[in-house]
């Protein structure tokens, strides 16, 4: 006896997936098996935060993020080490406490730069060598806090100064996350703008570049833009527009992107 079901039933749950730029809230961090299961998150085994690549040992710092709207849970990775961000040129990359990154061959040499009308860039606030995943991850912060890293001439002439971003790296790389944990009880409630893109067929989130919630999609389109200029786009298939379920047509395949001088260590 063969149980035959018109071809108008849906018997086989279909898997959706998503590609833009959206609003997500970070639900856990660097979780254990057991708080992803009370997230709502299906892992069937305990996730691992250490890496060994090319024979060298990594950090991960995992925000698991979800997007309420459209019921989609992901994870946002960085690797991280102690080691110095330097480049195949030789050049190394700096950071300050204003989550400002600069690429140079010496700390003065990028201290030093200033704009056209004599306006240095890279401020001298705790400036010091960027380590593995350092200047991302503060990025991401800024984004997910909405701190307010910089301020007008006019509010600086008040005498104003930008807000600070800052957080016990050696701790992170060590495994310690419970300073993130604290911060994330106080900013539980806020959302930080993330791209999904489609590589190898996963749905992964960028981890290149964040934006604030309130911010329109126009510093997502000026960044990627520059990132395809330089070679560099997203992996896989990407779209910058709000968030829409992937179909064939949403995007067409693009090539991956050849490792980014952060990949390389």
């Amino acid at each position: 006896m063969i149980n035959i079901r018109s071809s108008e039933e849906q018997v086989v749950a279909n898997i959706k997936k998503y590609i833009g730029v959206g609003n997500f809230k970070v639900v856990g961090i660097n979780s254990t098996l057991d708080e992803l299961e009370k997230l709502g998150f299906n892992y069937n085994k305990e996730p691992q935060y250490k890496v060994e690549i090319g024979g060298k040992e990594f950090s991960k710092v995992v925000f698991y993020v979800k997007n309420e709207k459209l019921d989609i849970q992901n994870k946002l990775e960085f690797l991280i080490s102690n080691e110095e961000v330097v480049f195949q040129t030789g050049n190394k990359k700096f950071i300050n406490d204003l989550a400002q990154s600069s690429v140079g061959a010496s700390l003065e040499d990028v201290l030093a730069r200033t704009n056209k009308n004599g306006v240095a860039f890279f401020k001298d606030v705790n400036a010091r060598a960027a380590k593995v995943g350092e200047s991302e991850l503060l990025e991401f912060l800024v984004a997910w806090f909405n701190i307010k890293n910089f301020v007008s001439k006019k509010e600086a002439d008040a005498g104003q100064k930008p807000d600070t971003v800052t957080i016990n790296f050696d701790a992170l790389v060590k495994g310690d996350v419970s300073e993130l944990r604290k911060y994330h009880a106080m900013a539980k409630d806020n959302e930080v703008k993330l791209m999904l893109h489609i590589d190898k067929d996963y749905v992964n989130v960028y981890n290149r570049y964040f934006d604030r919630a309130t911010a329109n999609l126009n510093n997502f389109i000026r960044y990627i833009n520059s990132q395809e200029a330089a070679g560099y786009p997203p992996k896989g298939e990407y779209i910058v527009a709000d968030l829409q379920e992937f179909t064939a047509s949403v995007s067409s395949p693009k090539p991956d992107a050849e490792p980014t001088p952060q990949d390389i260590f």
